[in-house]
């Protein structure tokens, strides 16, 4: 079942700016009506068709971290980053939550920026992440990035490739939205190496594999029952006829003694 709800009028009245203290709610403001599941499809579709486009350049965004860093959209190109646009008081952003915090440690060891972006909320968002146990990214005050990518329901979901283009954008929870989300990141990410295949450690030169189907090929050799090679005769010297054996040289005469 699709869940989400309405921003409305909260958003309007929760710019940035609001000078709203945690724990006050502004009178003026309309408490967000439940959308039904017809609604979310709807407000889905309007969406896409007025906001950001499948393919194409996501909207930059410049937000700040609960402790003042300013995070761009733009640096972080060369990283897979899923948003997730939330608020405390919406009780279909609180079930996702779990289904974000998994998709964070799935892929916390890749190039993958998980990132809450909280929005017309008057708790404060750390307590409240930490209160469900949730690790992932958090900026503060979404309101102009929720703007630009024409959210008018939460929780709303937006996947951004390497190159800062648009892959997923997703309006209110559903269990099955998690394995659509990870579909689209390892896709994104590209296929993982085949289990047990290790590249060759450099200065390796690996022989070239082998097909099962063909025997082995052996060196050229001589035939079998070919007799072995004598060995090579010792050289002859120089002057003789290697076809008549050497002369025996007569031993000298002994000299007769004196009679």
């Amino acid at each position: 079942m699709l869940a989400a709800l309405s921003i409305g009028s909260a958003l309007s009245h929760a710019a940035p700016g609001d000078e709203t203290r945690p724990g006050q709610r502004d009178p003026e403001a309309k408490r967000p009506t439940r959308l039904t599941e017809a609604e979310a499809k709807k407000q889905a579709e309007a969406r896409e068709a007025s906001g950001p486009t499948i393919g194409q350049p996501a909207p930059e965004w410049s937000l700040q971290t609960p402790d003042g860093k300013t995070i761009k959209l733009s640096e972080l190109r060369g990283k897979v980053v899923v948003m997730d646009f939330w608020a405390s008081w919406c009780g279909p952003c609180i079930a996702a939550m779990p289904s974000m915090q998994r998709i964070h440690e799935k892929f916390k060891d890749q190039p993958v920026a998980v990132y809450g972006l909280n929005m017309s909320d008057t708790k404060d968002p750390v307590a409240f992440m930490k209160s469900k146990s949730v690790t992932y990214n958090l900026v503060v005050k979404a309101e102009s990035a929720a703007k630009a990518y024409s959210v008018s329901g939460i929780p709303a979901f937006f996947i951004v490739d390497q190159a800062g283009n648009l892959l997923l954008s997703e309006v209110g929870y559903s269990p099955s939205h998690e394995a659509t989300m990870i579909d689209v990141i390892i896709k994104a990410l590209g296929s993982p190496p085949a289990p047990g295949a290790a590249a060759p450690a450099k200065g390796d030169n690996p022989s070239p594999p082998t097909d099962p189907a063909k025997p082995a090929v052996k060196p050229p050799g001589k035939p079998p029952g070919t007799p072995a090679a004598k060995p090579d005769a010792p050289a002859t010297p120089a002057g003789t006829d290697p076809a008549k054996p050497n002369p025996v040289k007569p031993k000298p005469a002994k000299p007769k003694p004196d009679k």
